[in-house]
């Protein structure tokens, strides 16, 4: 599983850990630092190795430091509907907090590298330290905006603007968090999407031959190409912005302070 450390400073913060967050908001180095000293287990999971198992496991709280995740529902017909997509940085459970379980499943998309912090403590951390968890709440609700902005995509448009507004999210959220990209708004941009066409299609409620007929369809009108398996090279942002209707919620918050 892994071994216990006593703190994440270091390993796991800087600098790709939390790095929404101190983009995002004003936090101070020295609440980044109070957040670093939870003591953690540091584990190793394989892709589509099972993170979090809500009939089975305990109530779980996650740090992603490396790789992608995500959380999901299993509908009566047997389909998949993708909700939360977790990569670095990210807080896995952390809105299931005032659970006895976790609501959702959880599961790797690549092998993952995670801080595991007993659930006890990361409550008492947030009842002593009311302006991070201000910060964090702000996050975790951010979060949950850009999932409506994204289901209601899924229930209102046609498969190519609703794959626009899921290629959007992913970008400017890249933008963001990774510096796996080499674009600005308005540029071309490259970056990595390390996500197989049925995992797409369950974000983005369509099927698996929809998802490859409209990316088909986005390279042969100079939209995007793929140079590599799962390296998306946007090429027209704004025709993207204006089949979709795409808001991009990282530009438009109010920095926290």
């Amino acid at each position: 599983m892994g071994t216990t450390r006593q703190s994440l400073a270091n390993s796991l913060v800087e600098p790709a850990s939390f790095r929404k967050l101190a983009a995002l908001s004003d936090i101070s180095r020295e609440d980044l630092q109070a957040l670093s000293s939870m003591p953690y287990t540091d584990i190793a999971v394989g892709r589509n190795r099972s993170l979090i198992d809500p009939l089975n496991d305990p109530l779980k709280c996650f740090v992603v430091a490396t790789g992608w995740a995500y959380s999901f529902a299993v509908m009566p017909n047997g389909r998949r509907q993708v909700f939360h997509i977790y990569q670095e940085g990210d807080l896995i459970g952390f809105e299931d907090l005032m659970f006895s379980r976790n609501v959702f499943p959880v599961t790797a998309i690549t092998n993952c590298r995670l801080a595991n912090i007993r659930t006890d403590q990361m409550r008492s951390f947030l009842s002593r330290n009311v302006r991070l968890s201000s910060y964090l709440y702000a996050m975790s609700n951010l979060n949950q905006v850009v999932l409506m902005d994204r289901m209601q995509a899924i229930a209102r448009l046609e498969p190519k603007p609703r794959m626009a507004h899921f290629l959007l999210e992913l970008m400017s959220r890249t933008r963001v968090t990774s510096d796996f990209h080499n674009g600005r708004r308005g540029r071309s941009m490259v970056f990595n999407l390390p996500m197989r066409q049925g995992l797409i299609a369950d974000c983005a409620g369509m099927s698996a031959v929809h998802v490859s007929r409209t990316l088909s369809w986005f390279v042969e009108d100079g939209l995007i190409s793929r140079p590599a398996r799962h390296i998306f090279e946007v090429h027209d942002e704004q025709r993207l912005l204006d089949m979709s209707g795409f808001k991009n919620r990282y530009e438009t918050i109010t920095r926290m302070n």
